[in-house]
């Protein structure tokens, strides 16, 4: 193996195992990201399709909802501190304060 190829093994692996290729290795186009203290970030949703909530180092989405071309979604400050309302359409769900991505995981 040549020494560009070990290094390439290596980066690969240390970013895995410190979680921070997980995210943006899952599945669909990174739209909005949230971080720790964030403020209000509400935008509208460019295509139809299926929207996917991912927390920072999970491969598998907390949910993922269907958006139609106009709908809204983001985060929203919760009125408990240390948590996040993460918001759809006319939807809303709190969750504790930390990273997460939002992702357009398919197009209709």
């Amino acid at each position: 193996m040549t020494r560009i190829a070990r290094f390439a093994v290596f980066a690969i692996a240390s970013l895995a195992l410190a979680g921070g290729a997980c995210t943006p290795l899952a599945p669909g186009e990174t739209l909005m990201r949230h971080e720790k203290g964030d403020e209000t970030m509400v935008l509208q949703a460019t295509d139809t399709g299926t929207y996917a909530l991912y927390e920072w180092g999970s491969m598998t989405p907390r949910f993922k909802v269907p958006l139609k071309k106009g709908d809204t979604y983001g985060f929203r400050k919760a009125a408990d501190a240390g948590k996040t309302m993460v918001v759809w359409g006319e939807n809303s769900r709190e969750y504790p304060e930390a990273r997460y991505y939002w992702k357009l995981a398919d197009k209709d």
